[in-house]
């Protein structure tokens, strides 16, 4: 079951202020610290595939695979079950930067696009533990952390239940502990760590961010939609930005939200599961990240919201997590 903000079709439920998120925060921290301590006293085990088959939104393997040449892809106003896949477009050899919608742009920005991932406890009330996806990019390198932007919704705790854990996929199957750093929840933004020791350098690729916002134009979201594993691209278009309470209700707005926040208003098709995904311009640099779209039936394939970013964005929030040498040792 995906748990959704009220007018988002790829969030979760908001969180809820008071004893409750405190409680879920300060039981999710000493999970993770525990989870950190494992991992490295057991030289960074981690869970590497080959390249995998392509999975459907359920998460299972599609009937038809990928060829050569292709890519999973989601077109806005298309209904899909996951295993759409598009060809690959080519540039002059002379270009520096690949052209939008590309192989070329897919290929690269897999390495900076990382599948997230929260446990909750697990509704039949059996101590098992259930996992709400959503989706990331990388932003800078921390020391032995792997620093990721994306939507806040996505990563805390949610109405009546707690937190138990965080973990970050990357590219190449690797898993690695989360904790969140830092929160803007006026944009509804969150940069957190994956705790990735060693590997650090191998495994996190940060993206480009845009120097400034751009408010129209060709773009491409990234991200991991539904309970699939395998990264989607959805090409599209920013038709423009505008204040959130154009688009929904301001009784809608997340705990904390400006409720008249700018949002990018698109043409894309995204869903549950794409939360804090990035959203690149037609150069390949981030201009946003997904936020959600309207509440149901056909209008959340054709229209996508995204949070505007850009580098003094990130990098003030950057600013705002503590250096890695700073930390305890766990």
């Amino acid at each position: 079951m995906n748990r959704e903000p009220a007018g988002d079709t790829t969030g979760r439920l908001p969180e809820r202020a008071g004893e409750n998120m405190q409680q879920a925060e300060r039981q999710a921290t000493a999970a993770m610290q525990n989870e950190v301590s494992d991992h490295r006293a057991q030289s960074m085990p981690q869970t590497r595939t080959a390249e995998r088959a392509a999975t459907d939104f359920d998460g299972k393997p599609c009937a038809t695979q990928p060829s050569a040449g292709q890519f999973p892809s989601l077109e806005a106003g298309r209904r899909s079950d996951g295993c759409s896949f598009s060809d690959f477009q080519t540039r002059d050899a002379g270009a520096q930067m690949p052209p939008l919608n590309t192989g070329e742009l897919y290929n690269r920005s897999r390495e900076q696009t990382v599948r997230l991932d929260v446990g909750v406890p697990s509704e039949r009330g059996d101590n098992r533990v259930r996992t709400e996806p959503s989706s990331g990019v990388i932003v800078a390198r921390d020391g032995e952390r792997c620093l990721i932007a994306t939507a806040n919704h996505s990563v805390s705790s949610i109405q009546g239940e707690q937190i138990v854990s965080r973990g970050a996929t990357f590219a190449d199957g690797s898993r690695y502990p989360v904790s969140v750093e830092a929160r803007d929840r006026s944009r509804d933004l969150a940069i957190v760590a994956a705790h990735t020791g060693r590997d650090t350098e191998r495994v996190c690729q940060p993206a480009t961010i845009a120097e400034r916002g751009e408010r129209s134009g060709q773009a491409t979201a990234l991200g991991f939609p539904e309970r699939s594993r395998t990264l989607q691209a959805s090409p599209g278009v920013v038709e423009r930005e505008i204040a959130a309470t154009n688009l929904r209700s301001a009784k809608d707005s997340l705990p904390g939200e400006r409720a008249n926040r700018p949002l990018l208003d698109m043409s894309m098709h995204t869903r549950p599961g794409n939360s804090g995904g990035p959203v690149f311009n037609e150069r390949g640099a981030v201009q946003g990240l997904v936020y959600g779209g309207p509440p149901s039936g056909r209008a959340h394939i054709e229209r996508t919201w995204a949070t505007p970013i850009d580098r003094p964005l990130i990098d003030g929030m950057i600013s705002r997590v503590q250096p890695s040498r700073q930390r305890a040792a766990w």
